[in-house]
């Protein structure tokens, strides 16, 4: 299962995904003032959705539809929300 992470594609997901969570998240806290981890909430939840849309993009466009690029994206997500809420510990 997890061996479709050497794929290339997925790759690229992974590392989109990290960098628009970060940088939405933070976004999120500089431009709305709001808490934190409530920033890095919704900048998870947007990197989400931006996921999904490409993926429903792709199916509407191409007819073809990736979970396997959801779950890279969402591997994503998550390794930009540990990236982050470590960074707070040390900084913070």
């Amino acid at each position: 299962m997890i061996n479709f992470i050497k794929e290339e594609d997925k790759q690229k997901h992974i590392v989109v995904s990290v960098i628009l969570t970060i940088l939405i998240s933070l976004s999120y806290i500089k431009l709305f003032s709001i808490y934190f981890y409530t920033g890095i909430f919704w900048g998870g939840v947007s990197t989400t959705l931006i996921g999904v849309g490409k993926e429903v993009y792709d199916y509407v466009d191409y007819g073809l539809f990736s979970w396997k690029d959801i779950i890279a994206d969402l591997i994503g997500v998550v390794l930009g929300v540990v990236i982050l809420i470590s960074f707070s510990l040390v900084v913070l």
